[in-house]
């Protein structure tokens, strides 16, 4: 009965020791867990302040002219007129940029005549779209043609039989923004931290 006993308490400690050190090892996760919370905070508040707070420039500005001038000064200003600018078109944005075009050619398989097997002939290159690449120190203008073909037997015979090449998808509809473009000014705003005004004069 005693040696049973014995065994029962034996068995007790073991489990509580073993509870123990769960606990122990939970609270050093805890812990843990804590630190990258915190660490995380921190790091989200950088982000919001480079992002959303005032820049250091407009706040030394601020500072300096709160300093030199005292509370009550009343400052008069002139009035004047500011002309609206016109909205400059793409066309004239991108006039002094070089062109290279892409040229998208209709896959092998497809340059038949689906209805008479004749190898059709290109009638033209029609134009998809246009959009910006950058390399470093280096802006142009990347204009997509892709090829139409036409099969010359149907349209001997007044029935036109016309193929087009797929053409790449860009990486925004509507937009003249590459993939280059959008990575590169992702890495000025949020890596050297260049506003984007900055940026833009870049491009002018």
């Amino acid at each position: 009965m005693e040696d049973h006993t014995e065994l029962l308490i034996g068995l007790m400690q073991k489990t509580i020791e073993q509870k123990d050190e769960q606990i122990r090892e939970l609270r050093e996760t805890v812990a843990q867990l804590q630190a990258t919370v915190a660490s995380l905070n921190e790091t989200l508040e950088e982000f919001r302040r480079k992002f959303f707070g005032t820049s250091s420039e407009k706040t030394r500005r601020k500072k300096e002219r709160e300093e030199g001038e005292p509370e009550g000064t009343t400052v008069t200003v002139k009035s004047h007129t500011r002309e609206r600018k016109a909205k400059s078109k793409r066309e004239e944005l991108y006039q002094n940029l070089p062109v290279r075009e892409v040229r998208c050619p209709v896959e092998e398989g497809y340059r038949l005549c689906p209805d008479c097997d004749t190898p059709m002939e290109t009638v033209t290159w029609q134009y998809v779209r246009e959009e910006l690449s950058i390399t470093p120190a280096k802006v142009e203008r990347v204009r997509y043609l892709r090829e139409v073909l036409a099969c010359p037997v149907c349209r001997a015979e007044d029935e036109g039989t016309f193929t087009k090449a797929a053409a790449p998808v860009p990486l925004l509809s509507h937009s003249p923004a590459s993939p280059s473009m959008v990575a590169y000014v992702m890495y000025q705003k949020f890596m050297n931290s260049v506003p984007f005004y900055r940026q833009e004069m870049d491009w002018l």
